[in-house]
């Protein structure tokens, strides 16, 4: 599992310089150890952070959408690293839930692939309602995290915006070819009817986590 969901103890690029995931990958560890049934680790994952009274373990848990590579390279540009992230989180979920592979979509269409461009953002709004800048610095643990224990260990989490960010279509993928189009979260319907939505609260991370189980 922790190969599946891009464990690493370093942020990559560059430097590479050292993290602190492990208390995540103890997290898994302690899941299986005590046996907890799938649809609970599926949801605490994905959306651990939105659930009711959510324990600090459970807000743990979420920080398995930030194990994706971090850039903290002076020079970078922080929109594209935030952007890039969310692709991340985006097709890793697909991957790891779904046993879809979503890449290609986040360019264009494909004449035989059910997986639409559209379809693609609006999956990526799930994971883009969040505080995370892009910023952070090297070798710290990027916004939003949390401290973690007795320690108050620095571990990357999941959160939610005040404000809901607006999800556009990026055409070709790239984070600042920003089209006129914009798209609110919902899943392939290649795999499910669509989720229902009320006409004021658009569909979270939650609504996913639970759609999935």
């Amino acid at each position: 599992w922790l190969d599946a969901a891009r464990y690493a103890d370093t942020s990559g690029y560059q430097g590479d310089p050292e993290r602190t995931m492990w208390p995540w990958r103890d997290w898994v560890v302690n899941a299986m150890n005590d046996n907890m049934p799938f649809d609970q680790f599926t949801v605490e994952q994905l959306a651990g952070d939105l659930l009711p009274d959510a324990r600090s373990e459970q807000i743990l848990a979420t920080a398995f959408n930030r194990n994706h590579m971090h850039n903290s390279e002076g020079g970078r540009i922080s929109e594209e690293t935030r952007v890039e992230n969310v692709f991340d989180r985006t097709e890793t979920t697909a991957t790891v839930w779904l046993g879809l592979t979503m890449q290609c979509a986040r360019c264009h269409d494909h004449k035989f692939d059910p997986l639409s461009n559209e379809e693609y953002f609006r999956f990526f709004d799930f994971f883009n309602q969040t505080t995370e800048s892009g910023k952070g610095d090297r070798g710290a643990a990027a916004p939003p995290s949390m401290q973690y224990g007795p320690d108050k260990v620095p571990v990357m989490i999941m959160d939610t915006s005040a404000e809901r960010r607006t999800t556009n279509i990026l055409l070709k993928g790239i984070y600042n070819s920003v089209t006129d189009k914009t798209v609110t979260a919902a899943v392939p319907q290649a795999i499910s009817p669509a989720l229902p939505t009320a006409a004021d609260q658009p569909l979270n991370r939650s609504d996913l986590a639970q759609w999935i189980v």
